[in-house]
């Protein structure tokens, strides 16, 4: 039975299957992205579908647990390979619910067929294309094949290069014989194929929040506009004065209808 306690914390997240893709369930987060949230909120966050592609074993399946249920991945629950595609949500308490579409490093024709009808159907707003900075041939196939997948299948997804790992990189700085992906580095290739830039280190957490979810906010359209919007003070003031002037015209006449009243029948 869930405690008071835990019932009352702000905000958090939880996943969720394909099949239930679009159904409310109790969200989670953590960090600067809240630790618990009302069940309501699930029916008023604004989604942001989010692709993950890149070659297997780079770090995506990690990243979206680590992103997406936190207290999995601080345990040191390993993935298990993702066949095809797997599905995950995380809720912010911005209003903004990143669902994640996870796609399998395979390379077959057949698989990426698949991952091309997946994009047509939830028509990713941004992709999130992800190499480990330790292997360097990931970024060259981030570039040269997941790129032109993901512009092909979802032209209109807002592209974010991601360079997982940067834990193995940071504790191995300059090893002999083991070339790795520095910082500038991935910053050139994003910019020079017109997309954006994060790092982050799927092992311990540190750049998710701080630069991933960021990156993915900047990139994925504003939140389209509420239907009613709450009024503004001034405003309520000016509705408030408009109405008492009404009530006092209207208890003017009153008064004078009464007046005119009594004098007609003291006449007669």
């Amino acid at each position: 039975m869930q405690s008071p306690q835990s019932r009352g914390r702000l905000c958090e997240r939880a996943t969720r299957p394909a099949a239930a893709f679009h159904r409310s369930r109790a969200p989670q987060t953590h960090d600067m992205l809240g630790s618990e949230a009302p069940h309501g909120l699930a029916r008023q966050t604004h989604a942001v579908p989010v692709v993950v592609v890149g070659d297997r074993g780079v770090g995506k399946t990690s990243l979206v647990k680590r992103t997406a249920r936190p207290q999995a991945a601080q345990r040191g629950l390993v993935p298990k390979p993702t066949v095809l595609a797997e599905f995950d949500s995380a809720y912010l308490p911005c209003g903004t619910t990143l669902e994640f579409a996870d796609l399998s490093g395979d390379r077959h024709s057949d698989v990426t067929e698949s991952h091309a009808g997946t994009m047509r159907r939830i028509s990713p707003q941004v992709a999130l294309v992800c190499f480990h900075v330790m292997q360097p041939e990931s970024l060259k196939n981030a570039l040269h094949v997941w790129q032109p997948l993901v512009r092909k299948h979802a032209p209109e997804a807002k592209l974010v290069l991601v360079g997982c790992g940067t834990a193995d990189r940071d504790r191995n700085p300059g090893v002999a014989g083991r070339e790795c992906v520095s910082r500038s580095m991935g910053e050139a290739a994003a910019q020079h194929n017109s997309m954006d830039y994060a790092e982050c280190s799927v092992s311990d957490g540190v750049g998710i929040d701080t630069e991933l979810v960021p990156a993915v906010l900047a990139a994925a359209p504003p939140p389209p506009e509420p239907a009613h919007r709450r009024i503004s003070f001034s405003a309520a003031r000016a509705v408030r004065t408009r109405v008492v002037q009404q009530v006092r015209s209207a208890g003017s006449n009153l008064k004078k209808k009464i007046l005119h009243g009594l004098q007609g029948s003291s006449k007669a």
